[in-house]
């Protein structure tokens, strides 16, 4: 996978598989309509109102737990077994690189040079900037 959390206690409960490559720190962020009212203080303030997140994503885990934790494993079983603490949303976001199968060291020795020129380069910027997002390292 391409976008994994470097979280420690997600890569511990997964010995399966090898993190590197760190090329990004995902963070959360809140779209507001303002004809809704004023943009809330914090993500309590939407306690009981309705709200959208992307499916699973750190930003929708960070959401929906501890709720819907149980529900992941069952849904998805190819999930990991550990996810970032649930509630957790650090200002600074998350650091998100690459994984492969343990033991897959080429694999990853032939990933990395590639994955190091597209970060260092302008691959990045312009494929967020299709998107109408600006990329941020």
């Amino acid at each position: 996978p391409l976008h994994v959390p470097m979280e420690r206690p997600l890569i511990e409960a997964n010995p399966q598989v090898e993190v590197f490559g760190a090329y990004y720190r995902e963070r959360v962020m809140l779209a507001w309509d303002r004809d809704r009212g004023p943009v809330p203080g914090s993500l309590a303030a939407l306690k009981g109102k309705p709200v959208a997140v992307s499916g699973p994503s750190l930003a929708g885990w960070c959401w929906l737990a501890p709720r819907a934790a149980c529900c992941a494993k069952a849904c998805r079983p190819s999930m990991p077994t550990a996810w970032p603490r649930p509630g957790r949303s650090p200002r600074a976001g998350w650091v998100v690189g690459c994984a492969v199968k343990r033991g897959s060291t080429d694999l990853a020795q032939a990933i990395q040079p590639s994955l190091t020129e597209m970060t260092t380069g302008p691959a990045l910027r312009e494929m967020f900037g299709r998107h109408g997002v600006t990329w941020r390292s």
